[in-house]
């Protein structure tokens, strides 16, 4: 089960559909794909190691992506629990289940027994809806891959397969195909795209409904996947087939969009990333839906749930964040940890104590307290200059303007201002703030609110300024003239509150190259800075969002002012309006002073220098005027991010436990509803876990513009204006379980005080591990020591336990007899080095990493010093230092051979010459079939001779090999085959065999003599070895049965030219020189009768024209004699 819900993503044709199980699209002018979710619950847990998953978690996870928008969804599989231990009750699966109409709950039946017991389920439970309604079967492309798999060749296989297929259609079930390895095979390679095109077309003749194309080892190229898919389109219905792919390699994501651009609108995919294939070592789990449902965001596919509803990204994320939890890991899905990094705390398992303390809040944000400081937020109406905006402050302080590049981490560069102090504190002691502005605004909007924090907070003790920073989002002020194309070609649409998130995260994490108006490259260490980030409406919920990035933004603190954040209950709503808004605001005006006079018109409360500032610094020349830099399609385009807003409400409640979060927002509820500040207040757990609350009097949605807003950093409580307002941030309080101790103890917390008993202050580390000793019932950290180191190692014995099922790639764990203890080293050409390593069972398939694993396993039993310690005892031990005796002695001489062996098998070079005379393949070799035994009247000559040539198929320099194929195979097919073998071209090589000069001697005579008696040998060899395969290629075609009908057609054929029949005419029939004779027969007739009728027609119209001249005579006649008669 590769994810432990295989959804699918389907594309209907006229509207791609991403059918994620069941996922459509609204948008007739969007592509909808299907079935992002469906294989997770069989294919996603089938190959889980270590206990089995209980069955209420299966049906949990089931119902969960159901609830997610899942349509089609694999429930499990009617295996037998012997060989998928992780598919054991599936039928009580299927019985637990709440089903939901229109939702497909498939299983997976690998043959007709399988299908048996499903039937005699559903008979045994009859119910509406049926426990399902749905089988899906499996083939592979390759004879190895099913054989490794099921154990017969792939045309046996499929005709079992119709058998299935057929008693399925029968009950009434529909029927889906699986074809694995249809790109490369772990053990035959690269795979011919004619085969996978033969058994997908052999599956739909069959019944099945759909077939998946699976890229089973995860990895073919993208290239590759258009190369399959196309040519499996020549005999199959595009819209019957479906991908489901793998990420060993990374290239996953990239193979989905190619198989969309060939037209395929299924996708398989696993929620959290899980699975693999028991029979493809190596092999990772299933693409991750999240990541899936993450590409396809904004492009023309579009994905929709059950009901017509959207897939919810964040649902899904948060499933296959909980799934992995419970299997003990993290998730599998490369958006999730970006996107979702703070999961819920019910959805992780903590494996020991010190996991568990990692998420409570550090002891260090506890310190200010003990000093007597206070954290404060100083709220000043500006009285002067509102109206015109032309007070300036007497600090002085120096504006520098800048240009942040991260390529090649990320495409857009953005403007950055920065402020400097000439008399600004030191390194340790100033703070550096970092602002971001909201939609629509610039850097400069904040240059007001500087001035007045400079006024009132700069020079006090504690609330010192080091410098501020000020960031441009990418599509706004002077940074959209730099990102231009790309916001044209990407973010035309919806630009995402994230990429300002993430563009402040490259910055503050130093991830790029900062460089001057003047062009000069600069430097700035923000690694030691006491970071202070204020932001307002978009900035605020971007400063939220950068702690989806890692490495984390270590802020000292945050002032978020009108947090523009909430759930989709109140967030489309304010979306609408606010694109509306945009799309229809005036962006051109004649002048400067034009447009400052326009935007005076409704703005009378705002600052003045607010207004001064934006029309400077938001406004650009465009030959007819002005115009706004942030052209209002982009605006709009901000506005329209479904996912930002939402997202930062989701991460908030995380976020103000690890950063010191002030909330700012004024008292009329004009664009942000009560209700939603109300909410804010609720899932942040109340005013007492925030730094500080603040509702401003006569300010909305813009404060920070109406009555600038300033924050006093850090302020001893003595030293504080009257003027501000001051919050003490709250500790926990002493749990009620903790009692003064009534006699000292060893502990120094508890220790005698001069003036008498010494009370614990609840703040800080110590106060932390006195509460580790009370709810430990411990009274002294000796005890608490043992406590701990109890739980370390039975935490580190459980992970070792884990992970050797998990990592060691089931190698290395073979029993090893004596005859393999007892080999010497000195023999080293004579071992059968797979065998020494536990991995006689793959052999030559075995890859590098699964020999690596197999040499750590050994060396970590039979490592010298690892077994002399463990069989000797203490005494003995001792005896045999003070007297000088290596235990270890007897032991050194398997070590030696693993260490040969690994040397070896680890060379490619060595690894190739072993191989070529593999102790296996040699035996092998005896075993081939003579003459006598193929000519017998009960040989199998498909079976045999198949594992014969696959034997030899793998010294093969061509790849792929073509199989022997079946006796259905046409001529050419026969012929190809037959071809390939005896023009066979192999790599094998003999030179394991060399002999080894003498050991000392130094003769160059020698070595010549040695190096060109080897050479001979190796020709010698090189030649029977051709000649054997000559051989048997020769044996084969002589007692092939195809041969036989191949050439009983050809005589045939010959018999039937030479009495002159067609090809495969019946005897009896006319020959083809009495059908000539025939034809030119009628010919003949057909000619007469036609010259005949034209004869015919000319004596007829000859008759009507003398008739005519006789009437015409007889006229003229009778005129004439009429004038005489007159005349008389």
């Amino acid at each position: 089960m590769s994810s432990v819900l295989r959804h699918s993503l389907r594309f209907p044709r006229s509207s791609a559909f991403l059918h994620s199980s069941s996922y459509s699209t609204q948008p007739s002018s969007k592509k909808e794909c299907s079935q992002p979710g469906r294989v997770g619950p069989r294919d996603g847990l089938q190959n889980e190691k270590g206990s089995v998953i209980p069955v209420d978690t299966k049906v949990d996870l089931i119902e969960r992506l159901v609830k997610a928008g899942v349509r089609n969804v694999e429930a499990g599989s009617f295996v037998s629990p012997k060989w998928v231990p992780q598919m054991g009750g599936t039928q009580d699966v299927l019985r637990k289940i709440r089903r939901v109409p229109g939702v497909h709950y498939a299983v997976l039946v690998p043959n007709s027994r399988g299908l048996d017991d499903l039937i005699h389920l559903l008979d045994s439970h009859p119910t509406s809806p049926p426990l399902t309604d749905e089988v899906s079967v499996f083939t592979a492309a390759t004879d190895a891959f099913n054989k490794a798999n099921v154990n017969m060749p792939v045309h046996e296989h499929l005709g079992k397969l119709e058998g299935v297929v057929r008693k399925a259609a029968e009950r009434g079930l529909r029927v889906r195909g699986y074809v694995s390895v249809v790109v490369k095979c772990p053990f035959s390679g690269k795979v011919d795209p004619k085969r996978v095109r033969e058994v997908s077309k052999a599956l739909v003749d069959m019944g099945c409904y759909e077939v998946s194309l699976g890229d089973t080892v995860g990895m073919a190229r993208p290239w590759e996947v258009r190369e399959v898919v196309e040519e499996v389109k020549r005999e199959v219905d595009v819209s019957k087939l479906a991908g489901h792919f793998h990420d060993t390699h990374g290239t996953a994501i990239a193979n989905v969009l190619s198989a969309l651009a060939s037209g395929i609108r299924t996708i398989d995919a696993s929620v959290g990333g899980l699975g693999g294939c028991p029979y493809s070592p190596g092999a990772t789990g299933n693409v991750s839906t999240e990541d899936v449902l993450y590409a396809l965001q904004g492009s023309e596919y579009q994905v929709q749930g059950a009901d017509g509803k959207p897939v919810d990204l964040d649902a899904m994320i948060d499933i296959g964040v909980w799934i992995n939890g419970v299997l003990g890991r993290e998730t599998g899905s490369k958006v999730a940890p970006v996107i979702a990094p703070f999961s819920p705390t019910g959805y992780h398992v903590f494996r020991s104590p010190a996991a568990a303390r990692d998420l409570s809040p550090s002891p260090k944000r506890l310190r200010g307290h003990r000093g007597g400081i206070r954290i404060a937020i100083a709220v000043r109406t500006c009285t002067e200059g509102t109206k015109e905006g032309s007070r300036r402050m007497t600090t002085v302080w120096k504006k520098e303007t800048y240009v942040f590049d991260p390529r090649p981490y990320y495409p857009m560069r953005v403007s950055v201002g920065r402020y400097t102090f000439p008399d600004g504190p030191g390194e340790e002691e100033g703070h550096t703030l970092v602002f971001a502005h909201g939609t629509g605004f610039t850097k400069e909007s904040w240059e007001p609110t500087i001035e007045d924090l400079l006024q009132v907070g700069h020079g006090r003790e504690g609330g010192k300024v080091k410098e501020i920073w000020s960031v441009d989002a990418q599509n706004h002020g002077d940074s959209v003239e730099m990102n231009e194309e790309i916001l044209k070609r990407s973010h035309a649409e919806v630009f995402g509150w994230e990429e300002y998130g993430r563009i402040i995260h490259l910055f503050v994490s130093q991830a790029g190259s900062l460089t001057s108006s003047a062009g000069v490259p600069t430097k700035v260490d923000f690694s030691r800075a006491r970071l202070v980030g204020i932001g307002h409406s978009m900035g605020a919920a971007s400063l939220v969002l950068t702690m989806g990035f890692f490495p984390r933004v270590k802020w000292d603190r945050v002032v978020l002012c009108d947090l523009m954040c909430m759930p989709d209950t109140f967030g489309k709503g304010a979306r609408d309006f606010l694109v509306g808004s945009a799309v229809r605001r005036r962006d051109v005006w004649a002048s400067r002073e034009d447009a400052l006079g326009s935007l005076k018109k409704g703005r009378g409360r705002w600052d003045g220098r607010v207004l001064t500032g934006y029309v400077e610094y938001g406004l650009k020349e465009d030959g007819k005027g002005v115009t706004l830099k942030c052209s209002k399609e982009q605006e709009a385009a901000s506005y329209r991010d479904p996912v930002g807003s939402r997202r930062a409400y989701g991460m908030l409640p995380h976020f103000v436990t690890r950063v010191q979060t002030h909330l700012i927002y004024g008292a009329e509820d004009d664009y942000l509803p009560k209700e939603v500040k109300e909410d804010i207040l609720r899932i942040v757990g109340g005013k007492e876990r925030l730094g500080g609350w603040a509702r401003v009097p006569d300010a909305g949605h813009l404060v920070n513009f109406l009555i600038n807003p300033t924050l006093l950093l850090i302020v001893p409580s003595s030293k504080m204006a009257a003027s501000i307002e001051t919050i003490d941030l709250l500790v926990p309080a002493v749990p009620a379980s903790y009692k003064t101790p009534s006699a000292p103890s060893s502990s120094r917390i508890s220790a005698p005080h001069p003036s008498g008993h010494r009370t614990l202050l609840p703040v800080g580390q110590g106060y932390v591990n006195h509460l580790r000793l009370s709810l430990h019932h411990s009274h002294n950290f000796s005890s608490l020591d043992k406590h701990l180191q109890a739980e370390a190692d039975r935490a580190a014995a459980h992970h070792a336990s884990s992970s050797n099922t998990q990592d060691d790639l089931g190698v290395g764990s073979e029993t090893e007899d004596e005859s393999i203890l007892s080999l010497d080293p000195k023999e080293w050409k004579k071992h059968d080095y797979y065998k020494v390593l536990g991995l006689s069972h793959l052999r030559h398939k075995a890859n590098a990493e699964q020999i690596k694993w197999a040499h750590r396993k050994k060396v970590l039993k039979h490592h010298p010093d690892k077994k002399a310690s463990s069989t000797a005892t203490e005494a003995e031990k001792k005896s045999a230092f003070l007297a000088g005796v290596n235990l270890n002695t007897n032991d050194d001489a398997f070590f030696k051979c693993i260490s040969k062996a690994h040397e070896v098998l680890s060379n490619p070079e060595k690894r190739r010459q072993f191989d070529s005379v593999d102790p296996a393949f040699l035996e092998a070799e005896e075993e081939l079939p003579g003459e006598k035994e193929a000519k017998s009247k009960n040989f199998d000559f498909f079976k045999t001779f198949t594992h014969v040539f696959d034997l030899y198929s793998r010294f093969s320099k061509a790849q792929p090999v073509p199989g022997l194929g079946h006796n259905d195979s046409t001529k050419e097919e026969v012929e190809g085959f037959y071809d390939f073998w005896y023009n066979f071209d192999s790599w094998r090589s003999f030179e394991w065999l060399d002999k080894e000069v003498n050991e000392g001697s130094d003769s160059r005579d020698d070595k010549r003599y040695t190096e060109k008696k080897n050479k001979t040998e190796r020709a010698r060899r090189k030649k029977e070895d051709i000649a054997k395969v000559r051989g048997l290629v020769d044996l084969a075609l002589a007692v092939d049965p195809r041969i036989k009908r191949i050439k009983q057609q050809e005589k045939e054929a010959r018999e039937a030219k030479k009495k002159g029949l067609a090809p495969g005419a019946k005897p009896g029939t006319k020959s083809k020189k009495e059908e000539e004779e025939r034809k030119k027969k009628e010919e003949e007739e057909r000619s007469k009768k036609e010259e005949e009728e034209a004869a015919a027609r000319v004596d007829a119209k000859k008759a009507k024209a003398a008739a005519a001249n006789a009437a015409k005579k007889a006229r003229r006649q009778a005129r004439a004699a009429a004038e005489a008669g007159e005349g008389a």
